[in-house]
């Protein structure tokens, strides 16, 4: 299950767990995905599609941790790798092998380059 379907799993059991009985008021909205019915809150809703965008929209994966934020960033950055390997690197492992290839890279430097990579550019070793 996704991180997204966990979250929303335990929404509606803290939601109908409440003492009141009643129900969160933050609205639900729903959607198609895939041909599936799709229910989220509007606060998820909006933080998956601004992250839809950004990933469409960002040139380097800079301007999509700015456009999104670093939580979401984090959260994407660790999905890519689990489900997507070669596709997206975290900072340390980009910073281990651009060491490896250049020994008086500075954390700095390697940051500067790291924030300009294209969306979608594979880690160093796996580059040609």
């Amino acid at each position: 299950m996704t991180e997204l379907g966990q979250r929303l799993r335990t929404q509606m059991q803290e939601q109908s767990e409440t003492p009141t009985g009643q129900p969160a008021s933050e609205e639900v909205v729903y959607g198609d995905v895939d041909g599936s019915l799709v229910f989220a809150k509007r606060s998820d809703a909006n933080q998956l599609c601004a992250c839809h965008k950004a990933l469409w929209t960002a040139k380097t994966w800079g301007q999509f941790r700015s456009a999104v934020g670093q939580d979401a960033y984090d959260e994407l950055i660790e999905f890519m790798g689990s489900y997507f390997e070669g596709t997206i690197t975290d900072f340390t492992t980009f910073y281990e092998e651009l060491h490896a290839r250049r020994p008086d890279a500075t954390p700095e430097q390697a940051r500067e380059e790291y924030v300009k990579l294209p969306v979608g550019e594979p880690p160093l070793s796996r580059r040609r």
